[in-house]
């Protein structure tokens, strides 16, 4: 009885595994692909070039989609 025990931990362990690498994959995906898009806006302000309204503007937008994603609004 305590080995059934044992081995439905175990699954219930390993399960447990796969579900978190897979949400820490879809995370690392997710903030990958939003580093990439803020690094030319940022090189860009680095290198001393102006950065008109609406470029920032376009940064707010992808950090509001960003927390959104990370973050999901409470109901």
């Amino acid at each position: 009885m305590l080995g059934l025990v044992a081995e439905i931990i175990a699954v219930i362990s390993i399960i447990g595994h796969i579900v978190v690498y897979i949400r820490h994959t879809t995370v690392e995906k997710i903030m990958l692909g939003f580093l990439h898009g803020l690094k030319p806006v940022v090189e860009s302000a680095s290198n001393g070039h102006s950065i008109p309204a609406a470029t920032w503007k376009g940064v707010v937008n992808q950090i509001d989609d960003m927390l959104s994603r990370l973050q999901p609004p409470k109901e």
